[in-house]
Formats: C-alpha cells, structure tokens, sequence
C-alpha cells in the first residue's frame, strides 16, 4: 500500500475556531490562472504539476504521468484551498465530517487508481508523512483508512467504489484520531455503521495542522477523478439520486479535455426518461462510434471516448433524445 504516498492532493485549511461548513459545488467552469489558481464556488491552489480543471461540474484531476514536475517524480496532483486562499474556506481541526461525490475513469484500470481524503497530519508531514488519510481504490472496490508514515491500511470491500459511475464517500474525525469511512451509492444514503473506523495513532492531536484536509488520487495518462461535489459539515440531499437533481433540461456539454489523446469524456443530461443516442461521426458523415444507444432514466451522464484506433483530426459527437438533438466537435491529435 506505500504506492499510495504517491497519489496526494492536498487540502489545508486554516481556522478561525467559528463554524466551518461549505459546499463547494464545482459549477463554474474554470482553468488554472497565471497564480496556478481555480475558482467556482470557492478558490483552490494547484501546485504546478498533473492536470487540474473545472469543466462541466466536476473539479478533474490527472496525475504528472511523464514525471516532469512531481517533486515524488511519480504520478501526483496537489491542491490546497485555506482562508489565505479564500477568506470563505473555514475547517476544523480535530472533529469535522465531510462527504464527497467522486467518479473514476481509466481506461486500463489498476490498483494505482485511489483517491484520499486526509484526515490529520502534523506540520512536517510533508517529511515525516505523519498523516493519515481514508483511502478509496475502484480496482478492488475498497475503502479504508492508511497512515503515509506507518504504510497501514485498513481496508474494507464496499461494492459501491467502481469504476465509470460516481458514489459517495463519507467520512469523519472526531478527537482528531478516531477515522470513520462510509461508501455509498449516488442516490443511497450512508450506512448507519461505517465500514471502517479505526484510532490513529502516528499524528498527536496536540500538534494537528491549524486544520487539514487532504484529497488524494493515483493515476496515469488514462486515467481521471472527477469530483462534482465536496460538503463540509453539511449534508447533501440525498432523497433521491444526486443525477436527478441536476438534470433539468437537455445539455450536451464540450468534451473533456479537448483537444485529446486518446480518451476523452462527454457528460450530458436527460431530463425525461427516454430513448437516448450518442454517437461519433468524422467531418465527412461517416459514424465511427456509438457510446449509447438505450433508454436511459433521468439523470447526468458521462461517457468515454477511446480514440485510440481513429486518426488525428476533427470529429463530430451527436445527442439525440426524444424532441431534443444537438452536435458538438472534438479534436484528436495524436
């Protein structure tokens, strides 16, 4: 499990010692300034190195797989928001529950594929790895908790952690060691018992960060996390699926990344049950994919494009539901 010192995005934020509680929404699309700096709802600090955007409602994040700027010279992506990077962002320390909608997309899948969401680190933590994070892999369909500086995990197997389809996690710390992790479903709610709670031991309370949080992600060139939600001691609604409250109206979005080689992704939204298409066609008419072709209930979608066997040039993807039909161009080079 060391692999996944490899995978850290960081969150740190400081505290005022009032009530923190935010939801960051990811709805304003937006790409890293000349300050290496994305705001939606909120501002975030990119570290330099991976790829990280907002596009289409999810905040996305692919690792420095040709291993340039990692400081790890492996595949990582960093990011920070903290009241000096937005005077809005508040955390606690020591006792705080967050919940985060998260979805994987890789086109090879492997263990190396894991997100973290930190719970506690001590200041030097970035050279003694005194943090502790939950942990989520899709391969194994596993969440759990890991300490960096002792490499244990306690895993557990949750069905709800796959590939291509968001879910939830949950998770707590309370007393600033106790580490509480939930998976679950996107339209299920959270289990009354976690499926992991363990005491940490490797961070003192005493000498947390003014208040943390990590976020973490191992990946490759073929490989995204997409993260359309992040509360912070507060709750989404979770009555019905997370996809019906954001499907209103009939949306096709651009493709992500664009241009792109050899995946990229298309997200649209459906807001009647009905017979759905979606298909690629080059510039001269010709179809040379369909990604969907079924009838799809309400909801948000995103599909994969593997274009590894086309060549480099413009290309045409086409929705069609119902009354509704629209077309939008993507561009491969290779």
């Amino acid at each position: 499990m060391k692999r996944m010192i490899t995978t850290l995005m960081v969150l740190t934020v400081l505290s005022t010692g009032a009530f923190a509680q935010w939801n960051e929404t990811f709805d304003t699309d937006a790409m890293p300034n000349a300050y290496a700096q994305l705001t939606s709802d909120y501002t975030w600090q990119w570290w330099g190195w991976g790829t990280a955007y907002i596009v289409g409602g999810d905040l996305v994040l692919q690792g420095d797989y040709a291993n340039v700027a990692d400081p790890l010279q492996l595949e990582t992506c960093w990011m920070q928001t903290d009241q000096g990077t937005d005077p809005d962002v508040l955390l606690t320390p020591s006792d705080f529950e967050v919940y985060i909608r998260i979805k994987f997309s890789d086109t090879s899948p492997s263990e190396d594929d894991q997100f973290h969401i930190g719970m506690c680190a001590d200041p030097n933590f970035l050279s003694n790895f005194a943090a502790n994070t939950v942990a989520i892999s899709p391969a194994g369909g596993i969440v759990g908790t890991y300490s960096f500086q002792t490499d244990e995990f306690s895993p557990a197997v949750n069905a709800a952690v796959v590939y291509n389809e968001y879910f939830w996690i949950k998770a707590t710390l309370v007393g600033g060691t106790t580490i509480s992790a939930w998976a679950f479903p996107d339209g299920g709610s959270p289990a009354a018992t976690p499926d992991v709670v363990t005491e940490q031991t490797t961070v003192d309370p005493e000498a947390l960060l003014p208040a943390q949080m990590f976020i973490a992600k191992s990946n490759d060139e073929n490989s995204w996390v997409f993260i359309s939600d992040f509360y912070y001691n507060s709750a989404p609604d979770l009555s019905i699926g997370d996809n019906t409250l954001m499907a209103t109206e009939y949306t096709l979005k651009q493709n992500y990344p664009n241009p792109f080689n050899p995946v990229t992704n298309i997200q649209f939204s459906i807001p009647e049950q009905g017979m759905v298409t979606l298909k690629v066609f080059n510039v001269v008419g010709e179809e040379v994919a369909t990604l969907v072709n079924n009838t799809l209930p309400v909801g948000t979608y995103t599909k994969a494009w593997d274009a590894s066997d086309m060549p480099s040039g413009v290309y045409l993807y086409q929705l069609e539901s119902k009354n509704f039909t629209q077309t939008k161009r993507l561009v491969l080079i290779k």
